[in-house]
């Protein structure tokens, strides 16, 4: 399975404007189409939405197919099912969800907690996630994944 990416909305201007930090998996992304963007559910594009510039340049990865969207009402009900189930320790089920109900297995964020809830293998496996936060990241994430 080709893992896709999903983008917390704390990383999104850094990834969408090719911060250096995150400018190899962008280009990656962009450029060989091996990798997607994972999108879906409400609360995530309710996120983006907050930035138009954010929703143009996703608008451009859309444009190419480079973006999957996991079905809306299905994640908005597996969100509300962690929520109910106290599984996370964070409070982004959304993305839990997304990586559950998809192949979202790389997840671009800063928030500690959530990273924590995507490495955690009752939340999210078979593949486990895999945190990506800046370019050290690359190239291990092209080894676990075969990329």
């Amino acid at each position: 399975m080709t893992p896709s990416v999903i983008i917390d909305s704390n990383m999104t201007a850094l990834f969408f404007h090719k911060n250096q930090c995150l400018c190899d998996l962008f280009d990656f992304v962009f450029d060989t189409g091996v990798l997607k963007l994972q999108t879906g559910g409400s609360k995530l594009i309710e996120e983006y939405q907050k930035t138009p510039s954010i929703l143009q340049v996703l608008s451009a990865f859309e444009q190419a197919g480079l973006v999957q969207s996991a079905d809306r009402e299905e994640v908005d009900a597996e969100e509300k099912r962690l929520i109910d189930e106290e599984s996370c320790a964070s409070n982004d089920q959304h993305i839990i969800a997304i990586a559950r109900l998809s192949n979202g297995r790389v997840l671009v964020s800063s928030d500690q907690g959530l990273c924590n809830d995507f490495n955690n293998p009752e939340l999210v496996s078979n593949p486990r996630g895999f945190v990506y936060k800046n370019e050290n990241h690359f190239e291990p994430m092209k080894r676990r994944f075969k990329l």
